[in-house]
């Protein structure tokens, strides 16, 4: 039995969700206290509890504490079983994340796919949105061999919900270790911007402003975005996504790496546009490489592969440092984070001999 503390280093879901998917893979059970301790709400909110139904029922796994506020959880893991699955969030809890946790187990070693329907949040605050995942964390999934397919069959925006996601997973045997080259190698300043802005629901002009604000500053930064218009229903909801896609390196194929904002009741869309602005600057200026959101379910795979892996990452995070604790929990990889948290660095993994 592995003995975890929920409340080391960042603090939330993502060492709840990491654990599971390597209690699933390893088959070593855990137990883990103060769940979620550092943030406002504690313990298994419904998104959290989701995950681990979702766990349990993949991999057959025995429970106790699996409720609602829950801050302790005994999770006892059986045989992974591919096949249809349907997990729904009663809130407008994330998709994104419930798909995190089942997915590295259902793409691990298994003899067959799976297909599955999630329904709650795919447009919400604080996870992954479904244009992230469809653009950034599938591609670099692809790019490891791994295929996972997604469809938005329906938006689902906070706190409203009620969204759906269909995913296939087919899984492989194995997959190479993670490289991709340092900034000084992959030209952070070669490369192409696209935006894409959306409205769910509501005026198509809060869009349009966005698109105004983001290509103003663009312009004169002496850059040139190209910018897609989407609507969707089941609102209220705005989003805009900016993308950098840096020019492959030799010998690398770059995946791009999209940063999402969403609208907020009250606030101007110039600020929502500033705040992508930002975000998308500051992963440029760090390298333009591996993104923050990225490196930390890198990680993951990394440890499992068949081969060293050496990636750069524009900024190493709280959950960065968090989810190397976590792995090297449940297995032997050597992991190293070189540079300082806020900053730059460069990973290092030597994988698990599994």
């Amino acid at each position: 039995m592995i003995h975890l503390d929920g409340s080391q280093g960042e603090g939330g879901g993502q060492i709840l969700r990491s654990s599971l998917a390597l209690s699933l893979i390893t088959g070593q059970p855990f137990r883990m206290i103060q769940i979620r301790a550092n943030r406002p709400k504690p313990g298994l909110q419904a998104q959290h509890l989701a995950s681990v139904l979702a766990a349990a029922e993949v991999g057959q796994a025995t429970l106790i504490g699996a409720s609602l506020n829950s801050s302790t959880l005994e999770f006892r893991p059986g045989a992974i079983r591919p096949g249809t699955y349907e997990f729904r969030i009663s809130t407008a809890g994330s998709t994104a994340l419930v798909l995190h946790t089942v997915a590295l187990p259902l793409l691990w070693r298994q003899s067959a796919g799976s297909s599955l329907v999630l329904h709650g949040g795919t447009h919400v605050d604080f996870a992954p949105s479904f244009l992230f995942l469809q653009s950034t964390w599938c591609e670099h999934l692809r790019h490891l061999g791994l295929d996972v397919r997604l469809e938005l069959v329906r938006a689902g925006f906070y706190p409203r919900g009620g969204g759906t996601v269909r995913a296939t997973l087919t899984p492989n045997t194995t997959w190479p270790g993670v490289n991709v080259p340092a900034a000084s190698e992959s030209r952070p300043n070669s490369g192409r911007i696209r935006g894409i802005a959306g409205v769910a629901d509501v005026d198509a002009g809060i869009a349009e402003r966005i698109i105004k604000r983001i290509t103003a500053r663009m312009t004169a930064e002496g850059h040139t975005i190209t910018f897609e218009r989407q609507q969707l229903a089941n609102g209220p909801g705005v989003w805009v996504g900016l993308a950098w896609e840096p020019e492959a390196a030799i010998g690398h194929t770059a995946v791009p790496a999209w940063f999402v904002h969403l609208g907020k009741r009250g606030v101007p869309a110039e600020q929502i546009a500033d705040a992508a602005m930002d975000e998308l600057r500051a992963h440029r200026n760090g390298g333009g490489t591996i993104d923050p959101y990225s490196a930390d379910q890198l990680m993951l795979l990394a440890a499992l592969a068949s081969a060293p892996s050496a990636y750069h990452v524009s900024e190493i995070t709280q959950h960065t440092l968090t989810n190397r604790d976590t792995i090297q929990q449940f297995v032997d990889a050597r992991i190293r984070i070189h540079g300082e948290e806020g900053q730059p660095g460069w990973i290092e993994v030597q994988p698990a001999c599994l």
